[in-house]
């Protein structure tokens, strides 16, 4: 398979090496980088441009400004499926004999390399393409458009990448990093642009949970990044936790093969010692999913994949 070129005028996977986990520090590690392009090197060496480049007084303020104004307020509502639509999130996989689905997640960042894996996904000729989370750095308006739907950010000189189309349709999953930003860019920019595809256009993804399934296969996509962002400032002195939300009912229909479970996060992490829950349903809120069962559908039991 052929790739796409690498030519320097995206952002440089150095950059973006041992992120850390903190959002006031992805705040301050967005900084770091160049506004324009540099020559790439062969290997991954130190970079020109290190983290003490976001001291410097310009950025110092930026970073203060960007991090005090994405971050107070309040998150993005919660969007649900309302019970008087006929959407209910729930998807018939099409495609004949063959459904072929494209997953990748950490894809958001902008460099050659995610570039290149979009040239292979398209290359696959996906039915489905789902992107399972994490805008680089903070998931903002800008880092949204430039990174994930193509769309020049007027702020630098980079290229912008864009998320492959599947035939049928794509969706996005929620991830900690969107919601760095209190999820308003992925809610109000991402969503509209994805969901199924009628005439070749997106009819928009209505909310961060939905399930692909046939006779053979259900896949169950959550939101698990909801939760992830507390209060500023302290938000990591006190670990947030959201508990797993019990069954509802069993709206599915007939039973499937198989049940897949996919997230952006894994249900539950460990972070310096720390255990870090996450939602094994649907944001802890089942009366916003009411046909989703928590249970696998019955079969040979189910699997779950998370990033």
């Amino acid at each position: 398979m052929s790739a796409a070129p690498n030519h320097n005028r995206r952002r440089d996977l150095q950059d973006l090496q041992n992120l850390p986990r903190l959002p006031i520090l992805s705040y301050l590690q967005k900084q770091a980088p160049p506004q324009a392009p540099r020559a790439k090197v062969e290997s991954l060496a130190p970079a020109r441009y290190p983290l003490l480049a976001a001291f410097s007084p310009k950025r110092a303020l930026k970073w203060g400004w960007e991090y005090l104004s994405h971050r107070i307020g309040p998150r993005h509502p919660f969007l649900t499926y309302a019970k008087s639509d006929a959407d209910q999130g729930i998807y018939q996989l099409e495609g004949g004999d063959e459904i072929r689905i494209a997953l990748a997640g950490d894809w958001a960042t902008g460099t050659d390399e995610a570039a290149c894996v979009a040239a292979l996904i398209d290359e696959f000729a996906p039915h489905y393409s789902i992107h399972l989370g994490d805008v680089y750095y903070v998931g903002s308006r800008h880092e949204v458009e430039e990174k994930f739907l193509g769309i020049d950010n007027p702020n630098n000189g980079y290229d912008p990448c864009l998320w492959p189309a599947g035939s049928r349709g794509s969706f996005a999953l929620n991830g900690n990093h969107e919601m760095y930003a209190r999820g308003y860019a992925y809610f109000d920019r991402m969503l509209p642009r994805l969901g199924l595809r009628t005439d070749g256009k997106p009819q928009g993804q209505k909310a961060s949970y939905f399930c692909l399934e046939n006779d053979h296969w259900r896949i169950i996509a959550l939101d698990t990044g909801y939760d992830s962002i507390g209060w500023p400032f302290i938000e990591n002195m006190f670990p947030q936790f959201a508990p797993c939300a019990p069954s509802k009912s069993s709206g599915f229909g007939p039973s499937c093969g198989r049940a897949t479970t996919i997230g952006a996060e894994s249900f539950f992490s460990r972070t310096i010692n720390t255990i870090r829950g996450t939602t094994t349903a649907i944001r802890s809120r089942p009366d916003s999913f009411p046909s989703f069962s928590h249970a696998p559908c019955s079969g040979s039991g189910g699997t779950s994949i998370a990033w």
